[in-house]
């Protein structure tokens, strides 16, 4: 062997190295975009299925034929009206202010004060007297009639019972006057209950054992 090899070399054949090959570079690194941040959608509750009620079917009895209308009957159901609903009417509160004067209850503390009626109502007053249909006392001639009466404002309400006695015969004694349920007294005067003209005072029978108003 080693005389081959030496005479390889003194031949002059070299015999080289096979070549290495090329060492691959790696490639460059590439440029990432950053993305933009994905929004996570909140979660949303489960959709519940509900189930819709179903009408009953009634299924015909056994034996029992389908019911059937006949044209005819079909034809006076189309004919009937409809009854619509009335709507309900709006009523407003009884108001008690509502009556007429004639039925109206005042007392006294609802008068106006005597001062201010003088003041409206300064001149004579004429008024109206209704007297009632007594028969018991014929001397009193009370048949029902209407007396008219003019006095001043002032004047007490004895003076207005001495003016029915004067045209009836029936003793101050006796009356008891009265208008829109207030009884008037004897010491208190037309303008102290606020007596308007051409106004209707009820004249009353007093009994035996009343109270004198």
């Amino acid at each position: 062997m080693m005389e081959e090899r030496d005479e390889e070399h003194q031949a002059g054949v070299v015999v080289a190295a096979p070549p290495k090959p090329p060492q691959q570079q790696p490639p460059p690194p590439l440029m990432s975009i950053p993305r933009p941040p994905v929004m996570l959608a909140a979660p949303q509750p489960p959709m519940m299925m509900v189930p819709i009620p179903q009408p009953p079917m009634h299924a015909p009895l056994v034996g029992q034929p389908p019911f059937m209308m006949t044209p005819q009957q079909m034809g006076m159901m189309q004919q009937q009206p409809q009854h619509q609903p009335m709507p309900p009417q709006m009523g407003r509160p009884i108001d008690m202010d509502d009556e007429p004067p004639s039925k109206r209850q005042r007392n006294e503390d609802q008068l106006m004060p005597e001062e201010a009626f003088l003041v409206r109502y300064p001149g004579p007053l004429h008024f109206y007297v209704l007297a009632p249909a007594y028969g018991e006392k014929p001397e009193w001639r009370l048949q029902g009639q209407q007396l008219s009466l003019t006095l001043l404002p002032t004047d007490p309400i004895a003076a207005v019972k001495n003016k029915i006695c004067e045209m009836t015969g029936m003793p101050p004694a006796k009356q008891k006057l009265a208008w829109e349920g207030l009884y008037f007294k004897d010491n208190y005067s037309l303008a102290f209950y606020n007596v308007t003209p051409d106004a209707v005072i009820q004249l009353q029978v007093k009994e035996r054992g009343g109270r004198k108003k």
